[in-house]
């Protein structure tokens, strides 16, 4: 992850970075499970962390990782969605909680994006209650 985007902020408390390597990954749930509540990523592509690509098989792992500590899987494809990785979305390869698209949802004509969840997390947010509603607020919405 490139450090000029953290610059403002001193600590990075109750964040964890992993690099994308499996034996970190595992030790990095072993680690910490029970402080997690996500893990998101930029799935086959860090385009923030300098254009890095890494394998499927890490990502397999995490979402097998995320199963079994009851952590949810986040893709963060406004970068690889929409085939800039050979398929449709990563996600079509190994199925996230939580899946973030934008910028080529609309081919960059208008600031449009969008979050899709799985039935867990949407029912989760399911009320009239305005604050239990799903705060999405991406950049490319302006």
């Amino acid at each position: 992850d490139d450090e000029d985007y953290h610059f403002a902020f001193d600590k990075k408390e109750g964040v964890v970075h992993i690099p994308t390597e499996i034996p970190v990954l595992e030790e990095a749930f072993e680690q910490y499970h029970d402080r997690l509540n996500c893990f998101i990523v930029e799935p086959l592509l860090q385009g923030a962390g300098g254009m890095r690509m890494y394998d499927i098989s890490f990502l397999k792992r995490a979402r097998e990782l995320c199963d079994q500590y009851d952590v949810l899987l986040i893709f963060d494809e406004v970068a690889t969605g929409f085939g800039r990785t050979g398929n449709r979305f990563v996600a079509d390869l190994v199925l996230p909680d939580i899946l973030v698209l934008g910028k080529a949802l609309t081919g960059g004509y208008i600031g449009h994006a969008v979050t899709v969840a799985n039935h867990k997390v949407f029912d989760a947010f399911y009320s009239d209650d305005d604050r239990l509603a799903l705060m999405h607020g991406p950049t490319f919405m302006g």
